[in-house]
């Protein structure tokens, strides 16, 4: 009791406002206070220089390999310790911790539990040496040199990965600064050290800098320690450092890109906004307001909608046509009029034909509701905040949706109409655009040139205007199917509420203190996929991959997703192994929805003949090339590790050509036919109370329909438990497996060993695959542990063919050497 009453003095007494500043040498700051989660902070750096800042030819790429370096060899962190650190203290590479180096900017983020000063201050401390302290010393260079290489040779070889390049290139049209570049192996190859170290001190420089910092911590303590720490960088007095601003783009810019064929085409425009004002409340409520037309575009267009941003600050839409009638015009003669005129009189429509009212505020609904689920589920986390005040730092915030204040959003909309609407769209027609084209190879000879566009779009001029959307409203679903029913009892277990249903359907209600008036459910119950036999396993296989995009009593998919973010609910339907059921969160005060939608579909009447219920895209067709790494797994590693069972071969061509339509009504009845079998867990800002009549309501009348097939899980049979198998798919592939399974029972226990063998594995691979041979950039390990006995443990490794045998070596020693040599040590 001593110990808590003295922290209560400190904790009470903890500064939790703002603060932001800049010190002498021009370094920014920015820290928050955060309540979630307790004792976490979350560390940002961000340094404005990119690959655009690189001048030198012979040094493209070298931003992205200081990065690199940042974790590897610095002043606070010499020899790599950083990530073992890190590490030990529970940051995961990937998720807690990283890097990115993009073309104006680089940031370096990472999270960690801050119990007591000194913590904070080692994060600190990290920051402080990737600012100022990165060492290039040859024999931790050339490695990590060998990983940027290897890194770049899987952007090069991913065509997807060479178009989001030509659109960074294509917005630095008229710059000045177009032939920035992220290297290729071999120039990257060829850097010395010693000019890498000399581009770092000339790039990172202080006033291109903000640290930031979010978490559970005291913002005036930390203020000073940034003041404290980060005062030695740079030399003089320094005014904050800000990217001029470009050229103004003059006239429509125009690019294209192929992929490989039946991979797709897709027209991509970016669309400038118009000047804002000096940041301030009316720049927030304008920026909230176009954060809204870009939901409105989405939804009226039917089209991907994504916020853009030149390196100079220029804010954008990224509009995305995909180009379903693209083959046809392509084949014939693609002329920019066959090519643009649809997208171009379909964005005149919506700005010269006002939306009706209605529909006006039902977009408000759905576009409000997903901002609030936001802002309840994910508003003063620590990494939320971190980057919203990185995004801050870069002038990109706002205006964007994700980081939007629930009331102000509410402020900015209130009142909207369709007129006001589509005149946010106008200035930005009026500004030229940048003009993509991603398309089949076989077309390559085809596509119009630049100069054929830009005489195009002097000319156009929009004709067949119409509303872009008209009577849009979700169709609701309907009243309950089935009379409410008591329920049939209810006890306390300790803090949980256990409820019994007239159908035996378990709830278990757990109230939890929160500011936030959310509540989360898990529903399941035992089975999934593994209970299905072999003459009906291409129907479960169809089940699951039609069951999110099913229409649920009538009512179409996209309805109900309407419905479900104007009530800010989050629902997925879920089909695995050996559970299947429904997860998801909601406001307090919208949870019958979530109770509304399981009562349909506990009670759907499957219907093959209904719209989206046709032969499931999942289902491997055999004329279509099925994705490498499925193929890889799911036709050759799986079969062969479980001695060819059919549950492991999803990416058979006999499930498409043996499928009947019944076979998917039949697994639906298997699945949800019988209430009796789930278990409802709810927790969050609510209690049983509350929740019971809803329970009577939707879900206790429903009837008791028993098991037509209980689930019986045949449990899986492994070739060689204990031991890793190896496969190779091929000496042009870009990625090697190894499996190691093994089949046992298991307990509670075994979940922390497992989860213990996998951090010990990713440790291991981190250092031993991509440290010491530098010949993977992306080793990473994934697992399971299944209902029925079996666990799964993926060595998972990109790989140069050069590299590949060496590589496949390595991981076979390693799984030897666990197996042969305890694992000791902190």
């Amino acid at each position: 009791m001593i110990v808590f009453l003295g922290l209560l003095p400190a904790l009470a007494c903890a500064t939790t406002d703002d603060r932001t500043g800049v010190l002498d040498n021009g370094l920014s700051y920015r820290i928050r206070h955060t309540s979630r989660p307790i004792g976490v902070a979350a560390f940002r750096l961000l340094v404005n220089a990119g690959e655009v800042d690189v001048t030198d030819p012979a040094l493209q790429g070298a931003a992205h390999l200081i990065e690199h370096m940042a974790f590897r060899d610095t002043d606070a962190f010499p020899g790599g310790e950083l990530v073992p650190w890190l590490r030990s203290q529970g940051v995961l590479f990937g998720p807690d911790l990283n890097g990115q180096t993009r073309t104006g900017f680089t940031s370096f983020q990472f999270s960690l539990p801050v119990r007591a000063d000194t913590d904070l201050l080692r994060g600190l401390d990290a920051l402080h040496g990737i600012a100022g302290g990165i060492r290039f010393r040859e024999e931790l260079f050339k490695p990590e040199q060998r990983v940027v290489a290897q890194e770049e040779r899987g952007v090069h070889d991913n065509p997807w990965s060479m178009a989001w390049m030509d659109n960074l290139h294509l917005y630095m049209r008229g710059t000045g600064a177009e032939n920035w570049s992220f290297g290729t192996p071999d120039s990257i190859r060829a850097f010395r050290a010693a000019d890498v170290a000399a581009l770092y001190h000339k790039l990172y420089r202080p006033e291109r800098m903000t640290v930031v910092v979010a978490g559970d911590i005291d913002t005036a303590w930390c203020e000073a320690q940034i003041r404290q720490r980060f005062a030695d960088l740079g030399q003089g007095p320094v005014a904050a450092w800000q990217r001029p601003a470009w050229p103004a783009l003059t006239e429509t810019v125009f690019s294209h890109v192929s992929v490989p064929d039946r991979q797709g085409d897709l027209i991509n425009l970016s669309l400038q906004w118009p000047p804002l004002p000096a940041p301030g409340p009316e720049r927030d409520r304008i920026g909230y307001r176009y954060a809204f037309l870009r939901y409105a575009l989405q939804q009226s267009l039917r089209i991907s909608v994504d916020w853009a941003w030149r390196d100079d600050g220029q804010t954008m839409f990224s509009l995305s046509w995909p180009a379903r009638s693209l083959s046809n015009w392509l084949e014939a003669d693609a002329t920019p009029d066959k090519l643009f005129k649809l997208p171009e009189n379909a964005l005149q429509s919506f700005a010269r034909v006002p939306m009706d009212q209605a529909t006006v505020e039902q977009l408000k609904k759905e576009y409000l509701g997903s901002v609030r689920q936001w802002h309840d589920t994910m508003r003063d986390e620590a990494s939320s905040e971190a980057d919203i005040l990185l995004r801050t730092a870069q002038g990109r915030n706002p205006p964007t949706d994700a980081s939007a204040e629930w009331p102000a959003v509410n402020a900015a909309l209130a009142g909207m109409d369709g007129q006001q609407l589509s005149q946010l769209l106008v200035p930005m027609l009026a500004r030229p655009r940048y003009v993509q084209l991603i398309h089949e190879q076989k077309y390559d000879k085809v596509v119009p040139t630049e100069a054929q566009v830009q005489a195009w779009y002097r000319q156009y001029r929009a004709s067949t205007l119409s509303p872009a959307l008209t009577r849009y409203a979700p169709v609701p679903l309907p009243p309950a199917r089935y009379p409410a029913a008591p329920v049939a009892s209810q006890q306390q277990l300790g803090d949980v509420t256990e409820i019994i249903l007239a159908n035996h359907l378990r709830v278990l209600v757990r109230p939890m203190k929160s500011p936030r008036q959310t509540a989360y459910f898990y529903m399941m119950a035992p089975g999934g996929m593994d209970q299905f036999p072999v003459d009906a396993w291409g129907g479960a296989l169809a089940a699951s991959g039609v069951i999110n995009d099913m229409p649920v009593a009538g009512v179409p998919h996209v309805d109900l997703v309407q419905t479900r973010l104007a009530a800010g609910v989050n629902f997925e339907p879920y089909v695995v192994g050996d559970v299947q059921g429904f997860r998801g969160s909601a406001p307090v005060d919208q949870f019958e929805t979530v109770l509304a939608e399981i009562h349909h579909r506990l009670t759907l009447t499957p219907d093959s003949s209904q719209a989206g219920w046709g032969r499931p895209g999942n289902l491997q067709n055999p004329s279509v090339t099925p994705d490498p790494y499925k193929a890889l797994m799911e036709g050759v590693v799986k079969p062969a590790a479980f001695n060819g069972d059919y549950r492991a071969t999803e990416a058979d061509s006999r499930w498409y050509s043996e499928y009947k339509s019944w076979m998917t009504e039949a697994a639906f009845k298997r699945l949800f036919g019988s209430p009796g079998q789930f278990t409802l867990v709810i927790t969050g800002a609510v209690s049983a109370a509350e929740i019971r009549p809803l329970l009577e309501k939707w879900l206790s009348g429903i009837p008791a329909e028993p098991a037509t097939h209980p689930p019986v899980v045949t449990p899986w049979q492994p070739v060689n438990g204990g031991e890793h198998i190896a496969y190779r798919p091929g000496a042009s592939a870009a990625a090697d497996r190894i499996l190691f399974a093994t089949a046992q029972s298991w307990s509670p226990e075994h979940v922390v060993h497992l989860a213990v063998l996998s951090q010990v594995l990713s440790a291991r691979v981190y250092t031993d695959l991509r440290n010491a041979t530098g010949a993977s950039y992306t080793p990473y390990i994934s697992s399971d542990l299944s209902g029925n006995g079996l666990a799964t443990v993926q060595i998972n490794f990109d790989a140069d063919p050069e590299h590949e045998a060496a590589l496949l070596a390595a991981a076979r020693q390693l799984c030897q050497s666990l197996t042969q040599t305890p694992v000791s040590g902190p």
